[in-house]
């Protein structure tokens, strides 16, 4: 990058870096594990034989939970049998059609591979046995126009262990710190192509990794799922984590002939 910016000077008017995509993932660590889980059940006292219908008890909590958001918030569940459909278009569309302009546009729902848990026999001991595997659940996808990081969505497991992730973007959360702080700039697709103030733009990128994560997204999920309150007998705090990051670089030519 720095030969490319050498060798193009003098036509670049800009440069800019920082967040690009951004997956985060949420994690009770007591359930994470398989030995977690079956520490957890031992200290609520559920035995190996109510596991089924405890755990079907806490996804109908789930379920009842985002239905009963959305009819508050006057916002659609969408089911959709293919995961391959693209949930954000679909998302994008209900706000364009609705016109939303910030909050929750929609849930989106869908049976997903997952990571999860189950009880069987063990032969050998002559008992059942907490097992932990592949398997596939309903996921529900909360999509948002956030105010501060613009689209976005916050995907929950609704079989435990409840894995969760949040995806932004952070260039589309920088267009909306400068709109903010009435800096003027044009955006191709993904990218940065004029800045007016290119030095406090990326100010404020660097701000963006300050954020104090758990704050933002604890608060998001109660949020979307109040029902996280009263979910559990005792308090489960999520581990955040980023899951998946892209950094990248957008580079401003004064001209479109410059950048062939």
């Amino acid at each position: 990058m720095n030969q490319f910016l050498t060798q193009h000077r003098s036509s670049v008017k800009g440069v800019i870096s920082g967040w690009d995509r951004i997956r985060f993932r949420g994690t009770i660590r007591w359930l994470a594990t398989l030995n977690g889980m079956a520490s957890f059940l031992r200290t609520i006292g559920v035995l190996m034989v109510q596991f089924r219908s405890w755990a079907m008890q806490i996804t109908a909590e789930l379920k009842n939970g985002a239905a009963q958001v959305c009819e508050l918030k006057g916002r659609p569940v969408i089911y959709v049998a293919s995961s391959n459909r693209r949930k954000e278009s679909i998302a994008m569309g209900i706000a364009e059609r609705d016109g939303i302009r910030e909050g929750l546009i929609c849930v989106i729902t869908c049976v997903e591979p997952c990571h999860t848990f189950s009880v069987g026999p063990n032969a050998v001991l002559k008992q059942l046995e907490l097992r932990q595997g592949p398997g596939k659940c309903l996921h529900q996808y909360f999509y948002f126009l956030d105010p501060q990081f613009g689209l976005m969505h916050l995907r929950l497991q609704t079989w435990l262990p409840l894995t969760i992730h949040i995806c932004i973007n952070g260039r589309e959360w920088l267009a909306n710190q400068l709109r903010a702080a009435g800096i003027g700039f044009r955006q191709r697709d993904n990218c940065f192509v004029q800045i007016d103030d290119v030095s406090a733009a990326q100010s404020l990128l660097d701000q963006q990794l300050q954020t104090n994560w758990s704050s933002v997204f604890d608060t998001l999920l109660l949020t979307v799922q109040p029902s996280f309150k009263t979910l559990f007998p005792l308090r489960l705090d999520h581990y955040w984590s980023a899951d998946e990051t892209e950094w990248a670089t957008d580079v401003m030519f004064a001209s479109s002939n410059d950048s062939v």
